[in-house]
């Protein structure tokens, strides 16, 4: 908004810049019926008038009459100048970038420049510099100066030397030369170089210090005053030199528009390395609005000279110009449509660079920083630091080996545009030495930036560039996720599904391994990625498998897409083969599409399936050689049998077939060990009552679990067991009535609805199943037999059909001991006989029931059943609940504990009564492993697995015990009996 020289304005900029100029002041009277529009104080000399007057600023003069601008620059109006005397400018011709040595020498464009960044139009007193609209003062450190975008463009021959040194070397850049006699390249359209100022009230609005000033100045802590202002490169000498038409800033050096940090960088022949790696992000943009913009500017209806080869140079990046409200800033394609294969963090030649959202002056507010190693220090860093990694894996396709430069041409851009990324800082308020520790890499964690790092300061219109004496790399680059990086040739699958779903930050992190901390990530090669197979799809007649495919031309969340085909297990091999033509294609982890005529889903499928996939390979405890099993971040178990290249990696599907996968490689990384696997570690088709049922010596406690309610093969809609079609055997399920017993068992809520609960919930347990020798000690301590659960079920028949009883629950109390008993088998927690596990008191599932208040203290706890509920369960906020029943309030207390120690050798229980049982030794009745799953989606009869969600899933470590676990001496009581007909049920 231009400003307006009305009295009221005028007043308030007097107040505001403090003792400015008084003397010339003396005979002014801010009246209220002085019109400033049409009038002037007499004693008030315009910018001109003032220049002229003084006697050494007959270059500005000059500048101003040559361009143009005297009449302007002397009559009302409103401007802001910066300006130098001519013993600035004479320093200035003794140096400069331009090689001038007079004023004689000086071109048009040039004194355009001069002039123009030196200058805003509209006034300011240095304490205002920092003032936004509101007002709001101590924000603003950048403004648009005079300049035009049109000031300074560059036209160079496309095969000349100067083309040679200012165009990028890529493929983009070589096929405009081709094309082009002459380029015209805009190093950014979006703004012209705005002006960059700091003042005191800029400095307290953002919690900055003086010194901090003088580090960005390259100049010693303590030379900055207090109310000293600086401009650009220049500092104010004198301020708030008030004039008719604005406000006059002596300064002490000629001011030069500055570059973009892009340009900095590649201008800088000690930084020439570390620029060759930005310039491959470079990419010519072009438009006919630009195209005839440009034109018209510069030649007006004179169609004669009009270019045809005018450019905007921009880079590849997550956020570029283009949208005022940060929507749509990335640049990842060119003008036809190609994707680009990596991303900067921002537009490092973007002028008008802003970091975020819609902020109140964005572009005005802050600006970015770019930490840039010099030549030196990639060199060491190549040959003898954190890129040797990088450079033993790509300096052998090296054009020149041996040659850094070279070397580092033939890295991908996926690998190294991380070590831009890291290096990129957002905020210059939070990336000076008084907030250095505020200064973090992608991991959140201290990049640990120091002063004595950086060896010199370039200012620049968009952000600071920091040159520094080391290498600052990202904690990918030596992370376990870094192979995957590095390697874009076995990798590029697993690298893209980690960086879109956020893994890296998980996988990037720092650990500490005192506490047992630390990843093997077991990274499957693209071609392994070609035998997924679907879990949701283990619980249907025909199995799925998917062939995780790249595509490289597609935007980042496009390129991985999976083709799906039905599949059968080769008993013989133990491996999937499959059966028939593709039957449809996933793709897209935004958003759930399908080819095929297939409709879209709601939830993204795709995503879905890879997160299972990425869980289960990252294990979370750091390698132990006296260990085998491991916790994945998915909560399931996987056994590694060495880390050495072909050692063997069992996942539970792996172990089920006996068909193990084998180690092709390994890296021993920062934050744990990368092992190259040739297939994924994926789940067991079996469920726990799977497992128990296929084993003979098991054969006992099965039958209890199958008679107590425990299987579910009928689940909600929400729910979906993942288990063979047909077998009857689905996931454990906590029978529980919160309403009226219902039909066969099944548990309803109050309005007649099923409401499934499980025993098992996305967690990891130990189940502990009583050999058939175990159980005839069960049955000797008083456990129901199945025989006596049909003589309750016989006498409910008895009571309710002979003797016209209302309704008989004597079987449900039957079932409900079986079920505590079972429950308490169950533990928290997945140990396995082997190392690295803890010993220690573990919970069961089986909790503990405390009488709060009782109508019947004769009634104990072993004469209740779920069945004696007579309202939902009330969280009490501590983790338990209080549960009326129909003798009396009662409290769920703590899960009744099972002593465990464990060893490589064995594992022994003690119960809660101080009885103890070992796990078998017997092989194949210990470290079994069984999954379940709990699927979302629209079941009925022509429901598929693609059209479903993975929504959690649990795994089981189940083992074979000598003797069973009992927690009550009353634990097997139980009573037969009829309801009574007056009894109020909900």
């Amino acid at each position: 908004m231009l400003y307006k020289s009305t009295r009221k304005k005028l007043c308030r900029h007097l107040l505001v810049g403090g003792a400015l100029i008084l003397a010339g002041f003396a005979g002014f009277s801010c009246s209220d019926t002085y019109d400033l529009d049409s009038e002037q104080p007499s004693n008030l000399n315009n910018i001109y008038g003032y220049l002229s007057h003084q006697g050494n600023y007959k270059n500005c003069l000059r500048l101003i009459d040559d361009l143009g601008l005297s009449d302007i620059l002397a009559k009302t109006g409103s401007k802001t100048m910066f300006a130098a005397d001519d013993d600035a400018f004479a320093d200035f011709y003794k140096s400069n970038p331009w090689g001038v040595g007079s004023y004689e020498e000086l071109s048009y464009t040039q004194k355009k420049l001069l002039l123009n960044s030196a200058m805003i139009d509209n006034p300011f007193s240095t304490s205002m510099l920092s003032t936004a609209e509101g007002p709001t003062k101590g924000v603003v450190c950048r403004r648009a100066s005079s300049l035009t975008i049109y000031d300074s463009v560059m036209i160079v021959a496309s095969n000349s030397p100067e083309a040679e040194a200012i165009l990028p070397h890529n493929s983009r850049f070589d096929a405009i030369r081709a094309y082009n006699d002459s380029i015209v390249l805009f190093t950014d359209a979006s703004t012209a170089p705005p002006l960059i100022h700091f003042n005191y009230k800029y400095l307290d609005g953002n919690k900055l210090v003086s010194s901090d000033v003088d580090f960005l100045y390259n100049q010693p802590a303590g030379t900055r005053g207090n109310e000293d202002v600086y401009v650009n490169n220049a500092h104010i000498t004198e301020p708030n030199i008030f004039c008719k038409n604005g406000f006059i800033h002596k300064v002490d050096r000629v001011i030069l528009p500055l570059d973009n940090m892009a340009e900095i960088i590649r201008k800088d022949p000690e930084t020439s390395i570390y620029s060759s790696i930005i310039e491959r992000f470079a990419i010519p943009d072009s438009t006919l609005t630009m195209l005839d913009a440009y034109n018209r500017a510069r030649y007006g209806d004179n169609i004669d000279l009009y270019q045809k080869g005018v450019y905007i140079k921009r880079y590849y990046s997550d956020r570029s110009a283009g949208s005022d409200d940060a929507k749509d800033l990335a640049v990842d394609k060119d003008k036809d449509g190609i994707t680009f294969d990596a991303s900067l963090k921002f537009d490092p030649g973007w002028n008008g660079y802003f970091q975020s959202g819609k902020e109140r002056n964005a572009m005005m507010e802050d600006m970015a920083v770019m930490l840039v190693p010099t030549n030196d220090a990639v060199i060491d860093w190549w040959n003898n630091g954190g890129g040797k990694v990088i450079k033993d894996f790509y300096g052998k396709y090296a054009k020149i080996p041996g040659d850094v430069q070279s070397e580092i041409d033939a890295v991908p851009n996926s690998v190294l545009d991380n070590l831009v990324n890291v290096n990129q800082l957002i905020a210059l308020t939070k990336a000076v030495p008084s907030h250095f520790s505020e200064i973090l890499n992608e991991n959140n964690e201290p990049l640990n930036v120091t002063t004595s790092d950086v060896k010199d300061v370039t200012l620049g219109c968009n952000g600071v560039v920091y040159k520094t004496n080391q290498v600052f790399e990202p904690g990918e680059y030596s992370s376990v996720l870094f192979p995957a990086i590095v390697d874009t040739t076995n990798f590029k699958i697993i690298e893209n599904a980690v960086s879109c779903l956020d893994y890296d930050k998980y996988l990037n992190a720092t650990l500490d391994e005192s506490t047992g901390a630390g990843y093997i990530f077991l990274i499957p090669t693209n071609d392994g990625l070609l035998s997924y197979v679907d879990p949701v799809s283990y619980g249907q007649t025909t199995s799925q498998l998917w062939e995780f495919h790249f595509d490289p031309s597609k935007t980042k969340r496009m390129r991985i897409y999976a083709d799906v085909y039905k599949c059968n297990l080769n008993e013989t091999t133990g491996a999937w083969e499959k059966d028939g033509d593709k039957i449809y294609t996933v793709k897209d982890m935004k958003v759930g599409t399908f080819d095929d005529n297939l409709s879209p889903i709601s939830e993204n499928v795709l995503t879905n399936r890879l997160k299972d996939l990425l869980d289960n390979i990252i294990v979370t405890t750091k390698y132990n050689p006296s260990q085998h099993y491991y916790r994945t971040k998915g909560n399931t178990f996987v056994r590694i049998d060495g880390i050495d290249k072909g050692s063997k990696v069992w996942g539970a599907f792996q172990t089920e077939r006996n068909t193990p996968l084998t180690v092709l490689d390994v890296y021993n990384m920062r934050n744990g060990y990368t092992l190259v696997m040739d297939g994924p570690v994926m789940g067991t088709r079996k469920s726990v009552a799977m497992t128990i049922s296929e084993i003979e010596e098991f054969s006992e406690f099965y039958g209890i679990l199958k008679n107590c309610g425990a299987l579910s093969n009928s689940n909600g809609k929400d729910t979906w067991t993942a288990v063979a079609s047909g077998d009857g055997l689905g996931n454990l399920f906590n029978l529980k009535n919160w309403g009226d017993i219902g039909a066969e068992n099944k548990p309803k809520t109050a309005s007649g609805t099923q409401k499934a609960t499980y025993l098992l919930n996305n967690f990891h347990y130990t189940m502990y199943i009583p050999t058939n020798d175990a159980m005839e000690k069960a049955y000797a301590m008083g456990l129901p037999t199945l025989a006596d659960l049909a003589l309750a079920e016989e006498y409910d028949r008895e009571q309710v059909e002979d003797l016209g009883m209302m309704k008989s629950d004597s079987a449900a109390r039957v079932m409900e001991v079986m079920l505590d008993f079972v429950k308490y088998h169950i533990q928290t927690n997945s140990v396995y006989v082997d190392g690295g596990f803890a010993s220690g008191s573990y919970e069961s599932g089986k909790t503990e029931l405390i009488a709060s208040t009782k109508s019947n203290e004769s009634v104990k706890e072993a004469d209740l059943v779920n069945y004696d509920i007579v309202g939902d369960p009330t969280p009490n906020g501590d983790g338990t609940y209080t549960i009326i029943y129909r003798d009396g309030t009662y409290t769920s207390g703590r899960p009744y504990p099972i002593r465990v120690n464990v060893s490589a050798s064995g594992i022994t229980l003690t119960d809660k009564l101080g009885n103890t049982s070992h796990v078998v030794s017997t092989a194949g009745l210990k470290n079994l492993q069984a999954d379940e799953y709990w699927i979302k989606g629209s079941f009925g009869p022509t429901a598929n697995p693609y059209q479903f969600m993975i929504d959690n899933s649990s795994s089981v470590a189940v083992h074979g015990i000598d003797a069973p676990l009992v927690y009550s001496k009353d634990q097997f009581v139980y009573k037969l009996r009829p309801l009574n007909q007056e009894v109020k049920r909900r």
